[in-house]
Order: structure tokens, then C-alpha cells, then sequence
């Protein structure tokens, strides 16, 4: 993935970045954005392998392009999660929220959850684009955590799931204040 200047918002990218603690606060110029994201990406792609949430392998960071692992086949990558009828959609739904929890014990909010930021490959998600997943000290953390949810319940609508998004907001939340007291 290579992160250019040409296709880069960086009114919302500074959004993300900005109230991150684990990023230089004395970005000067453009290069400066883009080399950030890029070492963001990768780690939070490094992060969320660790705890197991399934995501593309990262491999190496250079400036501004992250290398990490191809998932699809040889002839076509893995298609996005709002372009695949699901067969077992309760079971993709249960292992998505399963990840935000994963990701919340650890600290971490995706920020961008969508079907459009999740692959579906051999019947299994990988959740893409982390960019730009914040850390709890984010400002704006916790609103993210909220649309994030938000998109999953919305999107297993079509397929009859019933989720509380406000339940499950609520329940991942205070299981976390719970662990910390």
C-alpha cells in the first residue's frame, strides 16, 4: 500500500492522528503526514495480530508505503464483506464484534468499521484499512467505538440480526471499567 499525496485527505487524516500519543506531534509538511499514516497503519496492523484479530500480515514500513500480506487469490483479492452474500452470517456478525471487543480490551478502536473496510476470504473477515484506529486516549475514541458498532449492526440488518447497538455499546464498555477498578 502506498500512500500518495495525490489521493490523500489530510483535513481527515489529521483527525486521527492529532490526540495520538504514539505519533510525532511536529509534522511539518505533506511527506510528514503520509510517513505517519503510513507507521500508524503498520502498527496498528502489528497491534492487532498480536491479540489475534484478523487482519492482513504486516511485513515492512518504508516512508510511506507498508507491505503486508495479499489476501485473495492468485487471479483476484478478496472481495469487500458489502459485496459477498454470506452464508453463515450470524457467525461472521458474532466474530466481528468479538474483534471490537478484542481490539477495546487492548486499547484500540478501528475507527473507519465498515463493510467496506472488512474482506471476506474462505469464509473468514479481515478487517482492513487500520490506519486510522485510535488508541482510548484519543479524544474522539469512544464516538468512533460507537459508529463502529453502529456500521456492523446496521449492515447484519439485511440479514435478519437483531443487534442492540446501544446494549452492546454499553456492555463492551463497562465490562472494561469493570477490569480497570
Amino acid at each position: 500500500k502506498i500512500y500518495r499525496t495525490s489521493n490523500l485527505t489530510f483535513k481527515h487524516i489529521s483527525s486521527y492522528i492529532q490526540g495520538d500519543p504514539r505519533f510525532k506531534h511536529n509534522i511539518k509538511n505533506r511527506r510528514d503526514i503520509l510517513d505517519e499514516w503510513a507507521k500508524k497503519e503498520f502498527k496498528n496492523l502489528t497491534r492487532l495480530s498480536e491479540i489475534t484479530v484478523r487482519v492482513p500480515k504486516p511485513l515492512h514500513r518504508l516512508h510511506n508505503i507498508v507491505v503486508m500480506e495479499y489476501i485473495g487469490t492468485k487471479d483476484r483479492p478478496a472481495p469487500m464483506l458489502k459485496d459477498v452474500d454470506l452464508e453463515d452470517p450470524e457467525a461472521v456478525y458474532d466474530e466481528l464484534l468479538k474483534f471490537v471487543t478484542k481490539m477495546y480490551k487492548d486499547r484500540l478502536v478501528h475507527a473507519d468499521l465498515s463493510p467496506f473496510n472488512i474482506l471476506y476470504f474462505r469464509k473468514k473477515p479481515y478487517l482492513i484499512d487500520v490506519g486510522q484506529a485510535v488508541l482510548l486516549d484519543h479524544p474522539q475514541a469512544l464516538e468512533f467505538l460507537k459508529r463502529d458498532i453502529k456500521n456492523i449492526v446496521w449492515y447484519f440488518k439485511k440479514y435478519g440480526i437483531k443487534g442492540d447497538e446501544e446494549k452492546i455499546f454499553t456492555k463492551l464498555t463497562k465490562k472494561k471499567q469493570e477490569t480497570s477498578s
